[in-house]
């Protein structure tokens, strides 16, 4: 899928719903308050340059206490995928941080150097983990991760493969 201008946009609502309905069903939270890790697995790097520039602020109020300003949320960004290369893209408040290279070496890779506690949910958009080989390790890796790991499909048979694979 090609990115366009608003797959930040349109990547940024999955993001909030994905945090509104983990924090209201569920009851979770990230680990420092004001402050939230992403890991966004399989991105372009035209993706992660959208995501970045995105506007956070709807994600800002579900996370900060009431009054606080959308400014005091500090995101960390952390992309893996194939298609990354050159220098990360880079915005006020948001660290970013990416492992190119395919998911089976780059997630671990990631993982290593930043050990699995550094992320507070992991993003798959699209992923396909029950069709691409190269998912692997990689699949194995975010699923082992001990945090939500919340996947977009173009269908339900898709996501139904998708966590099957997931689950091994």
């Amino acid at each position: 899928m090609a990115a366009t201008a608003d797959a930040g946009g349109s990547r940024l609502r999955v993001i909030e719903s994905a945090v509104a309905l983990l924090g209201s069903k569920h009851g979770w939270a990230p680990a420092r308050h004001g402050r939230v890790s992403f890991l966004v697995a399989g991105a372009t790097r035209a993706e992660a340059a959208a995501l970045v520039d995105a506007d956070w602020t709807a994600v800002a109020g579900r996370l900060l206490d009431p009054g606080a300003e959308p400014s005091d949320l500090r995101v960390t960004l952390s992309f893996v995928g194939p298609e990354l290369y050159g220098e990360a893209p880079s915005a006020e408040g948001i660290a970013v941080g990416w492992e190119p290279g395919p998911a089976e070496t780059a997630v671990p890779a990631l993982l290593q150097r930043l050990g699995k506690d550094a992320f507070d949910a992991a993003f798959a958009f699209m992923p396909g983990f029950w069709g691409y080989s190269s998912w692997g390790e990689g699949s194995r890796a975010l699923a082992g991760l001990g945090v939500p790991v919340v996947c977009t499909s173009y269908t339900l048979q898709e996501c139904e493969d998708d966590e099957d694979a997931l689950r091994g």
